[in-house]
């Protein structure tokens, strides 16, 4: 489970780690599942080295070991 503060890599790009600075939910984007409620996803906001911030989803993050 990834948490605030741990080091990621995102899966097209790890040659550059990140810090997991925050979480952010997207309700525009909401995914109605069978029995009509909605599935909102949870967007990872990632602070690289360089100062750039990006956000990705959770299942394209993988913990550095």
């Amino acid at each position: 489970m990834i948490k605030v503060g741990d080091r990621v890599l995102y899966w097209y790009r790890m040659d550059r780690p990140g810090t997991v600075t925050g979480f952010v939910s997207a309700p525009e984007n909401a995914v109605w599942i069978e029995g009509g409620s909605p599935a909102i996803p949870v967007r990872v906001v990632v602070k690289f080295d360089n100062g750039e911030e990006l956000t990705y989803q959770v299942s394209d993050l993988r913990l550095v070991e």
